[in-house]
This record gives C-alpha cells, sequence and structure tokens, in this order.
C-alpha cells in the first residue's frame, strides 16, 4: 500500500514488472493497467467533462470498464446491451395488469374533451410526470401551447406536482441571503444561520459572500477553492459534486466554467465541516479501527422521532458515491 510505503512493480529499479508481464504472457493471461489515484480523482469530476480531462492525463477510457473488457475476453463472454427499463411502458403495463386504464402520452398530444382530458383518444384522470418544468416550457417557447396540461395543474391532476420544482438546493440562496432577511423572524434567521451552509445560484452577478460582503460571485468562487462545494442544482445522489480542496485548481475552474455556461445549473456552497468517527472493520481474522465521515439528521412528525445516519470515506457522504448507513440505538 503506498500510504504504507509500498511502490508500484513499474516504479522499481530492477526488472520484476517485465518479469511479471512475461510471466502472464506465458500463462496465456493478460493484464490491465489501472491507476487507482487517477480513477479516485476523476469520481470528482461531472460525467459531461470526464472524457476532457482523461485525454489531458493520456487516459482512454474508463478504468472500470477496461477491466470489465478485459474480464469478458479473457471469459469469452458476450453481453446485450440495452437502453434500459422504459419507465412508463413499465408503468403502464403494471396498471393494466390491475385493471387499470394508463396511456403513455405526448404532453403535446392532451387534449380537454367534453368530459375532461383526454390522451391518444382515452380519458385521463392523473398525469404522471418524470421531467421538469422547463421541459414543457420550451415546448411552448417553440409554439405549442400545452392548454390541457396547464389545465391538469390546476386541478391538481399532475403528479409529481409543481412543488417538486422546489426541490432545488439554489433554494437555500433565499434563506442565506440578507436581501431576503426581511421576509423571516429572528429565530428562523438564527435556525438558517446555525444549520444551513452560504449558498449561491451560480452566476455572473454581484452577492454577498458568508461575511456578508458583496463581491463578484464567479471572482470569488474562483478564487476561494478550499473553502467551497460546486453541486448540480437539481442532481442527486452526489452526482457531479467537486469538493474544493481535493480538486486540481484545473478541475475546479473547468467545472466552474461549465457552471457559468447555464447549461447545467450549479450551486456553490460553504464547505461544511463533516465529523469523523473510527469504526471497526474486519481484516482478514483480525479487526481493525478505521475513520470515515459522518453525517446524520433527524425528522420529527407528531408519531415520533427519526434518525438515518451515512458514513463514508469519501469527502461527499453519500450512498451512491460508496457510502453506507448507519444503524441507530435506542436507550431506554
Amino acid at each position: 500500500n503506498k500510504k504504507s510505503g509500498g511502490h508500484n512493480l513499474d516504479e522499481l529499479a530492477d526488472d520484476r514488472a517485465e518479469r511479471t508481464y512475461e510471466l502472464i504472457k506465458e500463462l496465456d493471461g493478460r493484464y490491465i493497467f489501472l491507476d487507482a489515484a487517477t480513477e479516485r480523482g476523476l469520481n470528482d469530476v461531472a460525467d459531461d467533462d470526464r472524457a476532457d480531462f482523461r485525454a489531458e492525463l493520456g487516459v482512454s477510457e474508463d478504468g472500470l470498464a477496461g477491466l470489465i473488457r478485459g474480464a469478458y475476453e479473457i471469459l469469452g463472454l458476450i453481453s446485450f446491451f440495452t437502453t434500459g427499463t422504459d419507465e412508463f411502458e413499465s408503468l403502464a403495463r403494471y396498471f393494466a395488469g390491475r385493471g387499470l386504464k394508463a396511456v403513455v402520452a405526448d404532453p403535446r398530444a392532451l387534449r380537454v374533451g367534453r368530459r375532461g382530458l383526454v390522451a391518444n383518444g382515452q380519458p385521463v384522470d392523473l398525469l404522471y410526470r418524470d421531467c421538469e418544468l422547463n421541459e414543457f416550457l420550451d415546448m411552448e417557447r417553440h409554439g405549442r401551447r400545452l392548454a390541457a396540461l396547464r389545465q391538469a395543474i390546476r386541478e391538481g391532476r399532475l403528479i409529481s406536482g409543481l412543488l417538486w420544482e422546489f426541490d432545488q438546493k439554489s433554494c437555500w440562496e433565499i434563506f442565506t441571503d440578507p436581501t431576503h432577511a426581511r421576509y423571516f423572524t429572528t429565530q428562523q434567521r438564527w435556525f438558517f444561520r446555525r444549520h444551513l451552509p452560504w449558498t449561491r445560484l451560480v452566476r455572473q452577478t454581484q452577492a454577498s459572500d458568508p461575511s456578508g460582503a458583496r463581491v463578484a460571485l464567479a471572482s470569488y468562487i474562483r478564487r476561494h477553492k478550499n473553502r467551497l462545494v460546486l453541486k448540480p442544482n437539481t442532481l442527486y445522489g452526489g452526482q457531479g459534486v467537486v469538493v474544493g480542496d481535493c480538486v486540481l485548481q484545473s478541475v475546479w475552474e473547468r467545472t466552474l466554467n461549465k457552471a457559468l455556461g447555464g447549461r447545467s445549473r450549479y450551486v456553490v456552497q460553504e464547505r461544511a465541516r463533516i465529523a469523523t468517527e473510527r469504526f471497526p472493520r474486519l481484516n482478514g481474522g483480525s479487526v481493525c479501527d478505521v475513520q470515515r465521515r459522518v453525517v446524520s439528521g433527524f425528522f420529527v412528525n407528531s408519531t415520533g422521532v427519526g434518525l438515518i445516519g451515512r458514513f463514508s470515506e469519501d469527502p461527499v457522504v453519500n450512498v451512491s458515491r460508496g457510502g453506507g448507513l448507519l444503524s441507530a440505538l435506542m436507550l431506554t
């Protein structure tokens, strides 16, 4: 292990690496070069930018893809890849199998009939969507007024409803920007300062920094990467999150430029201090201690208090990024 003073074979001043390669060939095997440090670093780069960074680093393909491809070639396996499950068709078949009529339709095909909404000639009671409101607005900007869809929204027939549009990280700018302080009570403002990180939607503008001073936002982000985090505004699962002090300045600049380009909206947040704890881990037949970052959240309703905890070696503590869930014990 390099953290313990180890070295890769090809870094040593002897012929062990070459002899290893020759032995693999003699056994009719093959080997794949996989740079773990490079792969780990690329995890912090947004999906759209990874190809460019691989080209800069001289890496032709994704390390995991190369490993899988090599394994398939050795084992003589073949896979047939498809585009995945069609969510809408699958849902329609599910409901049809339970005696409920369901139709998959383009929102531009919706009509208002004498008895209500109609899609592809079928009466419709509820609409299900899995897209952003902006996609509907784009359709209208291109000349297709979605009158039937608007009526469905007014009548509360759309699932997910418009509240989903407010499930964005940029909403926290409202709570952490002094400009909007007059809309909240003293107690609410105290709560925001204590529990919410400074958040701004990334754009070319003047904004208040964490201290309250007015700054050029883009320049401030560029200069203070080690205390900031860039995140896609609406994605989840840790996708595309870039922690400033974990990446090179070139990675930070590229992500910032992408955010300013407008195609993908990003927020910038002040990096939160995340607690670390030590956990026992089975290592062969022995137990060792490992250090992990830990976060937890609580939710309260009339029936009780709930807790969810996560831990991870990665600075982005998310199950989709390789983290895990913590169990909770109730002591009485």
